[in-house]
């Protein structure tokens, strides 16, 4: 889904608006989120709370002491700066903010890692689109609260680490990821309401699951090299989730 942004700076805090979208799309799980340039005026986030715990460190040094970033309607984004426009500012305008009281949309491009939001403890939706270059979440290591994580459409990514103290999530969705062929890094006892992951053209493994809990869906869709009886075998334990188990590689299972 591909959306325009407004941005307006009112009272020190930064406020998203969604002017529109138009019919985007990107593999089999629907990865492509980037933002749509449009003639939106540029705004800057500015420091907030001062109670905030500023024992981390942002990569590169400083404090993570700016606290809360206000998101008004919509949707928060920022791209890498060498993708950064009036309509998606750049990501370095992340660094010190340790939560954001909404949603919050990263679009890497050809950033290497996430330390630009290596203060960020909390959020509402995270997603993470769009990466050429990361490998893996690597810069979300202070990360521990959001209600949904979105990995979508990363053309390098082979790892979920980076993301080992996210105690839960009530959605977790790994979508078009193009190299990525398990799913470890995810952390030890994690625990998710609906599990998602569709249209990775190159995942032949649920390694990285063996750990975790799923409580309401489990929907593993078009990924052409998974076994349907790998994710039928996963299902198993957890039989009060509904399962979705299509457009994976077919075999006879024994």
């Amino acid at each position: 889904m591909k959306r325009n942004f407004g941005w307006t700076l009112a009272v020190g805090t930064l406020v998203v608006a969604a002017c529109g979208s138009d019919g985007g799309g990107g593999g089999d799980g629907d990865g492509d989120k980037t933002p749509k340039a449009d003639s939106g005026s540029s705004a800057t986030p500015t420091n907030r709370d001062a109670g905030t715990d500023t024992s981390a460190s942002p990569v590169g040094g400083g404090s993570c002491g700016k606290g809360e970033l206000k998101v008004g309607t919509g949707e928060l984004a920022f791209c890498a700066p060498s993708d950064a426009d009036k309509s998606c500012p750049s990501t370095d305008q992340l660094v010190g903010y340790t939560s954001v009281n909404g949603d919050l949309s990263i679009y890497p491009g050809k950033a290497v890692d996430l330390s630009a939001a290596s203060c960020l403890q909390s959020a509402g939706t995270l997603s993470i689109s769009s990466g050429t270059e990361l490998t893996s979440l690597k810069g979300l290591d202070g990360l521990k609260s959001v209600k949904a994580l979105e990995v979508l459409g990363s053309d390098k990514l082979t790892s979920l680490s980076g993301i080992e103290k996210l105690g839960s999530v009530n959605e977790l969705t790994i979508n078009d990821n193009l190299l990525l062929t398990d799913l470890k890094g995810l952390p030890s006892g994690f625990k998710v309401g609906s599990l998602y992951v569709a249209g990775n053209p190159e995942l032949v493994s649920l390694d990285g699951l063996a750990d975790i809990t799923v409580t309401e869906v489990i929907a593993i869709e078009k990924n052409r090299k998974l076994s349907s009886c790998k994710v039928a075998e996963f299902a198993k334990k957890f039989p009060n989730a509904k399962l979705s188990n299509t457009g994976n590689l077919t075999e006879e299972c024994k």
